[in-house]
């Protein structure tokens, strides 16, 4: 296996631990693998009044507890990877599956989320979800 190979494997299981501890509201591992000064973008905004772009791993922790609190684990299963020319990046598709406890309605998403890293770390995700799933589930 090549080192950009063996690379790959290993940003992907990164990824993976980060996409399924968030699923699991593992809210430590989640902070424990972004970096301190990581940005998370939403091109479509899933909350109304969400800011766009996030600075920081505990401000993004502190939003998902808080913003997560009252749905069952979301299970997120990754579906895809895509490999890209930058040796420290990569694309993902995942899903969500789960339940917004105030209505019982099951709240299940698609998701594309672009990384890049620094080290072990996250240091960006830019994240593409269906806003109106998000509405629909919580009656909004």
């Amino acid at each position: 296996m090549t080192a950009p190979d063996a690379r790959r494997l290993e940003l992907r299981g990164i990824f993976n631990r980060l996409v399924t501890a968030l699923g699991a509201k593992d809210f430590d591992t989640v902070e424990a693998l972004l970096t301190a000064d990581v940005v998370c973008e939403w091109p479509y905004l899933p909350m109304t009044g969400m800011a766009p772009v996030m600075h920081g791993n505990r401000t993004f922790r502190e939003f998902c507890e808080q913003g997560m609190a009252q749905f069952d684990p979301y299970r997120h299963k990754i579906t895809a990877y895509y490999d890209l020319i930058e040796p420290d990046a990569l694309i993902a598709e995942y899903f969500s599956d789960t339940v917004f406890h105030p209505t019982g309605a099951r709240y299940s998403n698609h998701y594309l989320g672009i990384a890049r890293f620094r080290g072990d770390k996250v240091c960006f995700w830019k994240e593409y979800i269906n806003p109106l799933t998000i509405k629909d589930a919580m009656g909004l």
